[in-house]
């Protein structure tokens, strides 16, 4: 799929004539929507074998909140609410480069001390 979209992305603009993929047939994709999370207990071994606090902050943030690398490391202070238990997203690393989101499209991920086995079962729920 991503082969096809460089392809169509190429010819619109012009650089080439031709379309090698547009004769290939397309293979269904099946997702089976199971998702592999570590236990608590497993995340818990991850934290207290980090190389140092910060590293142990990391992965606990990256963990409870399910934020990605590039998000992790453009987090800041002031993108944290405490009270309201929320990460506001406004900005990830992407190829070496800070690259901000549009206010209205930023995300805010909820802190939970629960593991996200129990968050998912939990919105299944409501």
């Amino acid at each position: 799929m991503i082969v096809r979209a460089i392809f169509a992305h190429a010819r619109s603009r012009g650089w080439i004539d031709h379309d090698p993929t547009a004769g290939v047939e397309r293979q269904e994709i099946r997702y089976s929507g199971d998702y592999d999370f570590f236990a608590r207990e497993e995340v818990d071994a991850l934290v207290r074998a980090a190389a140092s606090e910060q590293d142990a902050a990391i992965y606990l943030t990256a963990a409870m909140t399910g934020l990605r690398c590039g998000e992790l490391v453009a987090l800041r202070w002031r993108a944290v609410d405490f009270p309201g238990q929320a990460i506001r997203v406004r900005a990830n690393y992407s190829f070496g480069q800070l690259v901000t989101q549009r206010a209205a499209r930023s995300v805010a991920s909820q802190w939970s001390p629960r593991s996200p086995r129990q968050r998912r079962r939990r919105r299944r729920a409501a």
